[in-house]
C-alpha cells in the first residue's frame, strides 16, 4: 500500500454515460446511482450557494431523504440564498468519497464541502492498487470481499499498518486541494461503537485524534467531540440501528454542523423552528417504525437491494419546507 497515491489531483474521467460514472470504480451494491450524484437526484440551483455533503451511509441516511442530515441542514438555512446537496454513499471509504466528490461535486463549484470521514469502509485488499474494483466492506466484525473472502477486522488492521496514516495523508491532500480551488473544506468526525468489534473504538480514537490535529496545522474547521459518537445518542433514543442516526439523531448532527459552519455569521435557529423541526422528526420517527411493523407483518422476503420501504421517500416531501 505504500506505493498508493494520496489522492487525485484531477477528476476520475466518467466511463459509464448511462449512470455518469464507472461502475467498476463505484460499486452499484444494489443501489442505484443517480446522474447528478446526489441522493434524491437533484439538480444544482443556479443563484444558489451550494454546500455539498459527502460521506459514508451516516451521510446517505437510513431514513427519508426529507430526514438526513443534510436534508435537516438544508432546513436550517435560508432557503433562497443555500442549496445544501447530500452526496453520501453507503459503504464507501475515503477514497471512494474523494473519488466522487471529482466526479460529481467539483462540477457545482460548491461553496462548501463537509465531509463527513468514513472509517475502514470499502478499503483495498492488502497489496492490491486503489484502482482495483475489489473493495472491503465492515460486516459483522470482518471486511467482507466482493468475491466471498473474509479477513478479521484485527488481521486486516495487522496487515495495515500505516492505513491510519495513509488515510491521513490522503485526506490532508484533500483538503488542501479543495482550499486551493476556493472551497471552504468542514470535516465531521462521528464515532460508531460495535458490540461485536470493540476494538473499532480504539482504532477510531486514534484515527480521528491524528484528524483534528491535521484540521489544527492546516486550520480547516473540524466538527468532532464525544457528543458526536453513537454512545452519546444511544441514551438519547436517536439511533436507528447501533449505529447509525435516527431523525433526532441526524437533526443533533445537522445543529453541530450548523453551529461549527455557518455561526458566526449566521445567528443560531431560533427555538420555535428547533421545536417544529423536532416535532416532525418525532413524527417520522413513529411513522417509519409503524410502517416497519406493517412491513415484517407482510412476511415477505426481504429484496436484494439495501433499501428499506421507509428510505422510498413514498408519500414523503423532500423539502421540509413544503409541511411547514
Amino acid at each position: 500500500m505504500s506505493g498508493c497515491p494520496p489522492s487525485h489531483a484531477a477528476p476520475v474521467v466518467s466511463r459509464s454515460p448511462q449512470i455518469g460514472c464507472d461502475p467498476a470504480r463505484f460499486p452499484r451494491r444494489g443501489i442505484p446511482i443517480p446522474a447528478s450524484g446526489t441522493r434524491d437526484n437533484l439538480p444544482p440551483a443556479p443563484g444558489k450557494r451550494t454546500i455539498v455533503c459527502i460521506g459514508c451511509s451516516h451521510t446517505y441516511g437510513r431514513t427519508w431523504t426529507a430526514f438526513t442530515w443534510p436534508s435537516l441542514l438544508q432546513a436550517l438555512l435560508p432557503r433562497r440564498d443555500f442549496q445544501v446537496l447530500n452526496m453520501g454513499r453507503r459503504n464507501y471509504g475515503l477514497k471512494l468519497n474523494i473519488d466522487w466528490y471529482h466526479e460529481f461535486a467539483a462540477r457545482l463549484a460548491p461553496e462548501k464541502c463537509i465531509l463527513q470521514v468514513p472509517l475502514f469502509t470499502r478499503q483495498p485488499l492488502p497489496g492490491h492498487q486503489d484502482d482495483d474494483p475489489e473493495h472491503f466492506t465492515h460486516n459483522a466484525g470482518a471486511f467482507s470481499l466482493v468475491r466471498d473472502r473474509k479477513v478479521p477486522l484485527p488481521e486486516f488492521l495487522g496487515q495495515c499498518p500505516g492505513l491510519i496514516e495513509r488515510d491521513v495523508a490522503r485526506l490532508g491532500a484533500f483538503l488542501q486541494s479543495l482550499a486551493q480551488s476556493g472551497v471552504v473544506p468542514v470535516v465531521l468526525l462521528y464515532r460508531e461503537h460495535k458490540r461485536v468489534v470493540p476494538f473499532l473504538w480504539e482504532q477510531q480514537l486514534r484515527c480521528h485524534a491524528r484528524i483534528e490535529a491535521l484540521c489544527s496545522r492546516l486550520g480547516v474547521l473540524c466538527c468532532a467531540g464525544d457528543d458526536l459518537s453513537s454512545r452519546h445518542l444511544a441514551p438519547l433514543g436517536m439511533l436507528w440501528d447501533e449505529t447509525h442516526p435516527n431523525e433526532l439523531g441526524n437533526l443533533f448532527l445537522a445543529r453541530r454542523v450548523y453551529g461549527a459552519a455557518f455561526c458566526p455569521p449566521m445567528a443560531q435557529p431560533s427555538a420555535p423552528r428547533m421545536a417544529r423541526l423536532q416535532a416532525l422528526c418525532h413524527g417520522a420517527k413513529l411513522t417509519r417504525r409503524i410502517k416497519n411493523i406493517f412491513w415484517r407483518r407482510q412476511k415477505k422476503p426481504r429484496p436484494k437491494a439495501t433499501s428499506f420501504p421507509w428510505e422510498e421517500d413514498d408519500g414523503v416531501p423532500k423539502d421540509l419546507y413544503t409541511v411547514w
